[in-house]
């Protein structure tokens, strides 16, 4: 597995987000509860790309009471609970914490 090594800090601060930024926060109440993302990393970039959101999850909850700000296919997360550091810590943040703070980037095309 390679690992995904980034160097900086990405604070995901409310007020110095890119204008394609956003912030998504969900908790989990019940420990059983998935977000319902397929998400996968990114070659030579230290952020997660969403392949899908899954019907049922917190995530698809929070779409629909947040439709400004939901994430769609293609998306990329740019650091989970602060963490941006490499792809497999990313990956732990979102299996294991309880809250969730997702630092999202909508990609210009």
């Amino acid at each position: 597995a390679e690992v995904l090594a980034c160097s900086g800090e990405i604070s995901g601060d409310r007020d110095r987000l890119a204008p394609n930024q956003f912030v998504v926060e969900v908790e989990r109440t019940d420990p059983e509860a998935r977000l319902g993302m397929d998400i996968s990393g990114r070659r030579r970039a230290c952020v997660l790309q969403v392949n899908r959101v899954k019907p049922g999850g917190l995530i698809a909850a929070w779409n629909e009471a947040n439709p400004d700000r939901a994430i769609r296919e293609m998306d990329l997360i740019r650091a989970i609970n602060g963490e941006s550091s490499d792809a497999h810590a990313m990956y732990r943040e979102v299996a294991t914490g309880s809250r969730v703070r997702l630092l999202m980037e909508r990609p210009v095309s």
